[in-house]
């Protein structure tokens, strides 16, 4: 018994180990955690060989280390961050940005717009802005382009038509069709990336 702690701080060190200890008997247990003692008399492990588990557990236990095991369904989350976009106009220049983010200012002052979208977007994503915004907690970039928008158009072929204004159809399928069927219909889409 003397030299049981060494022992048991030797075997909770390792921190993957398996180990168990326990007493082969205990004569006389006492619990007086509850409002009264319950005394138990000669206590033996439950479990013949390893005990592996907390319910294979009981008095005669000292010690129970069982490697903790990967959560491996979780394993491959990435973390998801919340993310927001503004959108400056730079219609005009002179134009000013700033952001108060957990009561820091980004920039420490206020940015006049120049008009020009690349370099606006290069100066607020600047490296001191970007130190600025993450000592307040929060990821800063500034990317040109935002608000894409489409068009588009419905395309009448009336009976005769032999050449073709739209994507869907050939010079030869919309001959085809449009003498076949009468009018005919099409449809022409066109993006405009900013």
């Amino acid at each position: 018994m003397g030299t049981l702690q060494t022992y048991l701080d030797h075997v909770s060190a390792v921190a993957a180990a398996t180990a168990y200890v326990t007493f082969d008997k205990v004569s006389t247990l006492t619990n007086s955690e509850g409002t009264s003692d319950i005394v138990s008399l000669n206590v033996e492990p439950t479990a013949d060989g390893a005990i592996t588990t907390v319910a294979a557990a009981n008095a005669t236990t000292v010690l129970l280390m069982v490697p903790a095991v990967a959560n491996t369904a979780d394993g491959a989350k990435s973390a998801t961050t919340a993310k927001r976009g503004w959108w400056v106009d730079q219609t005009t220049s002179g134009g000013q940005v700033q952001f108060t983010i957990n009561g820091a200012s980004v920039p420490a002052t206020a940015y006049s717009l120049t008009g020009n979208p690349a370099v606006d977007a290069l100066n607020i994503a600047s490296t001191a802005n970007k130190d600025l915004a993450s000592a307040a907690g929060l990821i800063l970039d500034a990317k040109v382009g935002a608000y894409s928008s489409g068009q588009v158009s419905l395309i009448m072929y009336p009976a005769g038509t032999q050449a073709t204004s739209g994507e869907r159809y050939t010079s030869a399928a919309v001959s085809s069709a449009a003498t076949s069927t009468g009018n005919i219909w099409t449809v022409v889409e066109k993006m405009n990336l900013h």
